[in-house]
């Protein structure tokens, strides 16, 4: 069955409209794409076209709508789906952009659509990650095929900007090549300060997609350690994805089922919510882009323990703003977990100035910022 009609949830016509094309679904670079409009000092310049085969998620809708945002769903067939890549280009041409901003290489049919239909249109591929995207060729040459249809790109982090510079073929299809680093809302991820309380457990939260990249099954392993030397430490999964299934069992079979919640996918206020009742944030995975959901933890004031690999160490300076653990190795995750249960003034210390680096570095606002600077200089070139 084909896609169905888009809806459109306001006018078009926003004169210097930015379009954004973002996956509908839970992933870290819908998130980006909504928080360039969060931190706009004009959100109603940029418009949206969502796609997915699951549905929009609620949040999303009430979240643009509360900013003033033109957005448009396009349902989309599992697999190939050329009439959803057909209709999400010709929605994002409906919405007159000065300049199209694609989020992530899945875009790549639809910039191939927008190439065909409106070749002289700015387009913006934005390279959000994993940098296991470019160890495969197969991925590596989607990548480069999505930045070769663009007029510019933007790699999310220092890192997999370097990642890019150091591989032949990205590096001649991503010219031009700016950085522009991913931000959240500090003022609503902002929490006041947590209370352990004597004898409370050390309760640990772990917001990301159940996907291979992410190193779920090393933390669970962390956590079997500590339960093993008798520290009552209990474990959230906030996220859904492919490997639900099996990591539940491993859970099972590590005999963590009283231990270890799985949340499923959360909205924005129910995981602030959730993340109020967080003594720890981890974020233990094999590859990165720039984490959304770390910059979120950050923002929160909570203290991290996080993976030492590309993307979290730009992220996670180790000793000042959290801790970082050898990429798979649970007894080094299971340390720092440790560490922090049993040193609260270094846990605090560590949220505070977490906080207000994030504050600093990773804001929504200055995130915007540097989005409209440049389609302003790609539009006017």
């Amino acid at each position: 069955m084909s896609a169905a009609p888009p809806s459109l949830s306001s006018a078009c016509g926003e004169p210097g409209r930015i379009v954004h094309l973002c996956y509908a679904g839970t992933s870290g670079s819908s998130r980006v794409a909504l928080d360039i409009a969060a931190g706009s000092a004009r959100p109603a310049r940029h418009g949206y076209v969502l796609y997915g085969a699951d549905g929009l998620r609620a949040d999303y809708a009430r979240d643009l709508d509360a900013l003033g945002c033109a957005w448009i769903f396009v349902p989309k067939r599992r697999g190939l789906d050329v009439r959803c890549w057909r209709v999400a280009a010709r929605e994002i041409l409906r919405l007159s952009p000065a300049a199209a901003v694609l989020h992530g290489s899945r875009s790549l049919p639809v910039a191939l659509c927008m190439r065909v239909a409106a070749w002289r249109l700015p387009i913006v591929a934005v390279q959000h990650g994993p940098l296991r995207e470019f160890e495969r060729r197969a991925s590596r040459v989607v990548c480069a095929a999505f930045s070769a249809l663009a007029t510019h790109t933007v790699a999310v982090s220092r890192e997999l900007a370097e990642a890019i510079r150091r591989r032949g073929l990205l590096q001649r299809a991503c010219r031009p090549l700016t950085v522009i680093r991913n931000g959240a809302d500090g003022k609503f991820w902002t929490l006041p300060p947590r209370r352990r309380e004597p004898g409370a457990p050390l309760r640990v939260g772990m917001v990301a997609t159940l996907d291979p990249h992410k190193d779920h099954p090393t933390l669970l392993a962390a956590l079997r350690i500590l339960t093993d030397e008798g520290r009552d430490v209990r474990l959230a999964l906030v996220g859904g994805g492919s490997r639900e299934a099996e990591l539940r069992a491993l859970t099972g079979w590590l005999g963590l089922d009283a231990r270890v919640e799985f949340a499923g996918n959360l909205s924005r206020e129910a995981l602030r919510r959730r993340m109020e009742g967080f003594d720890v944030l981890a974020h233990v995975t094999g590859s990165e882009g720039l984490s959304m959901a770390l910059i979120e933890g950050l923002l929160s004031g909570r203290p991290v323990v996080a993976s030492d690999v590309p993307g979290m160490r730009e992220l996670v300076r180790d000793g000042q703003t959290g801790l970082l653990a050898a990429p798979a190795d649970a007894q080094a995750v299971a340390a720092a977990l440790r560490r922090l249960d049993d040193d609260r003034v270094l846990a605090a210390r560590l949220g505070a100035q977490a906080a207000q680096c994030a504050r600093e570095h990773f804001s929504a606002t200055r995130m915007a910022e540097q989005y409209e600077a440049l389609v302003e200089r790609v539009a006017s070139a």
